[in-house]
């Protein structure tokens, strides 16, 4: 829960850490991940990032790039209730 300001520190003091990230999963989607092998969110948990641009419904640029994170390691936002990994 509040990953963007975490992220901001860990960028800030594990930076080379950062430069490994390979992927950004709220619990949840972690759970889906394991179960389904498809990195996916809902709106409802990626707004809990705080980076999630609730107005479009997709990863806001400005502050991945804030956090100093990459898009491509950001889940897919699904849609409530979809089905993962069909």
């Amino acid at each position: 829960m509040y990953t963007l300001p975490k992220m901001i520190w860990a960028n800030q003091h594990l930076t080379d850490r950062m430069a490994k990230l390979e992927v950004v999963l709220p619990v949840a989607s972690f759970v889906i991940y394991c179960l389904t092998g498809e990195r996916v969110s809902d709106p409802s948990l990626a707004s809990r990032t705080m980076m999630l641009d609730i107005n479009k419904l997709r990863w806001s640029s400005e502050l991945l790039s804030e956090a100093g994170i990459k898009e491509r390691v950001m889940p897919r936002i699904g849609e409530i209730g979809e089905i993962a990994g069909l």
